[in-house]
């Protein structure tokens, strides 16, 4: 073997190496890692829309979606009025996306825990329903579980009811509200913290 061949194996060699501690560096700079080729997310973990942990936002609720005259009897200038102010529409993240929900969801891990959703074995007299759990997971058993998303329509009384959710790291925020012919009312608001297995529920709940 000559010189030049020897020289060209050595740039090789180096060449791989960074390339290889490169994509090292840049997988354990993501906020996930891939287990039994399932994405596992497990630092600064966020889902939902972030204004359902401000209790003062979800308080403006009440203030701000009352319509005039009734959804049916409000005119067009009414109506456009009311969604201009009503504070329940700065809510974001799309939520309906889980009327279709079906099966498990995998979110994240912790501690060996892994914390899933899935469809909620409950009933509803409504016409149209749905309730999403958040479950703990431990050895293939589950620990405990907390409803985070429903929806329920009673289609002749014109009322709608619904629970959406904000997760943020070990943090749960839960609003349940309902929208009638009046508006958009809140039910409850409720902060739970994820304590290895269990979801707690805090000192920092309201009923409306």
């Amino acid at each position: 073997m000559n010189k030049f061949n020897i020289i060209l194996i050595m740039i090789l060699f180096v060449s791989a190496c960074k390339s290889k501690s490169k994509k090292n560096k840049q997988i354990e700079n993501k906020p996930f890692k891939v287990e039994n080729n399932v994405v596992i997310k497990n630092i600064n973990f966020e889902d939902g829309d972030k204004l359902i942990s401000n209790l003062d936002f979800i308080k403006s609720i009440n203030n701000t979606c009352k319509r005039v005259r009734g959804v049916i009897d409000d005119n067009d200038i009414q109506r456009k009025d009311f969604n201009n102010r009503c504070k329940f529409y700065k809510i974001s993240y799309n939520y309906n996306v889980f009327r279709g929900f079906e099966g498990q969801k995998q979110l994240f891990r912790k501690n060996n825990i892994r914390y899933s959703l899935g469809v909620a074995n409950k009933n509803s007299d409504s016409d149209d329903y749905k309730f999403i759990n958040l479950y703990s997971i431990k050895n293939g058993k589950k620990m405990d579980s907390l409803t985070i998303y429903s929806y329920q329509n009673y289609i002749e009384a014109l009322v709608t009811k619904g629970t959406y959710f904000y997760i943020k790291n070990d943090k749960v925020f839960i609003y349940e509200f309902n929208e009638d012919e009046k508006g958009i009312h809140n039910n409850k608001w409720s902060e739970y913290k994820i304590e290895k297995d269990k979801f707690k529920l805090s000192k920092r709940n309201i009923s409306f």
